[in-house]
C-alpha cells in the first residue's frame, strides 16, 4: 500500500509543469507617515515622520526625512517643531507650546516634495484608569 501511494505521488509530481507568469504589478509610491502622542503631562512634544516602504516600488527616499515642516497649532498659536538628529524625531519642549486638556490641536507635516499630512485631536479632560487583574 505504501508503495502504491509513493508511485502515485511520484507520477502526479512528475506530471506537473511550472510555467512562468508575467503579472503587471502597480507601481506604488511611498506614503508620508506620522506618529505622535500628545499629553498635557509630557515635557516634550515628539513627532516621528517617515516614508513607508511599499513592496512594489522603485522610488528611493530617505526613511526619515530631516527637512519636513512640522507644526502644531491650537487654532490661535502655531509652533514649529525642530528635527532632533539624535532621536530622529521632530520635537518642541512643552514649555514652548503648552498642551491643555479639552483643547483641539492640529498637527501638520509637509515634506520637501510638497506631500502633506495633517490631523487633529483633543486631549481628554480625564484620562480613564485601566485596572489590570492579576
Amino acid at each position: 500500500m505504501k508503495n502504491l501511494i509513493y508511485i502515485c505521488s511520484v507520477v502526479l509530481l512528475a506530471s506537473c509543469s511550472m510555467d512562468a507568469v508575467n503579472v503587471d504589478l502597480p507601481e506604488v509610491n511611498p506614503k508620508l507617515s506620522v506618529s505622535c502622542f500628545i499629553s498635557s503631562e509630557t515635557d516634550t512634544i515628539k513627532v516621528a515622520v517617515f516614508w513607508s516602504k511599499p513592496i512594489f516600488s522603485n522610488v528611493e527616499r530617505p526613511e526619515k526625512p530631516e527637512d519636513a515642516l512640522v507644526t502644531i497649532s491650537d487654532g490661535n498659536t502655531t509652533a514649529s517643531l525642530q528635527y532632533n538628529s539624535i532621536t530622529q524625531q521632530y520635537e518642541i519642549p512643552a514649555t514652548d507650546f503648552s498642551l491643555v486638556p479639552s483643547t483641539q490641536y492640529y498637527l501638520r507635516v509637509r515634506a520637501s516634495d510638497g506631500t502633506e499630512v495633517y490631523a487633529s485631536t483633543a486631549i481628554p479632560e480625564i484620562v480613564p484608569s485601566v485596572l489590570v487583574k492579576k
